[in-house]
């Protein structure tokens, strides 16, 4: 890997742990805690449903999690094969900050599903 990159790569990272530290936090503070629940519109859905948690859960969760962590969110439901949501720390902020989220479930029955997440 060359300087230049390895630097760029470096850089990015204290960003995003500058960001853990910093913005999540106050995030809580700013926060109703639990006022926002997290509902779903699956894409081609049969049966599926997105796990019940709020707000105040996802920035628990976040303080917890490692950088390369993932939180596991089940949308099985009511059909006959599971599928989850990984979310990333990152991906946890975009949706705490935009109260959107686009992401694609994994791949089971051989189909997945795009999942808009929606904190409202």
């Amino acid at each position: 890997m060359k300087r230049r990159e390895l630097i760029k790569k470096a850089s990015l990272g204290a960003t995003v742990a500058a960001l853990s530290f910093k913005v999540i936090p106050s995030m809580a503070q700013q926060c109703s805690e639990g006022e926002l629940a997290l509902t779903g519109e699956i894409e081609a859905n049969h049966g599926h449903a997105v796990e019940e948690l709020n707000d105040a859960t996802l920035i628990q969760k976040s303080r917890t999690m490692k950088d390369d962590d993932t939180l596991e969110i089940d949308i099985t439901g009511n059909s006959r094969h599971p599928h989850t949501l990984s979310l990333s720390k990152s991906d946890i902020m975009q949706l705490l900050v935009d109260k959107e989220l686009t992401v694609i479930s994994s791949t089971d029955s051989r189909h997945s599903h795009s999942v808009l997440l929606i904190l409202e």
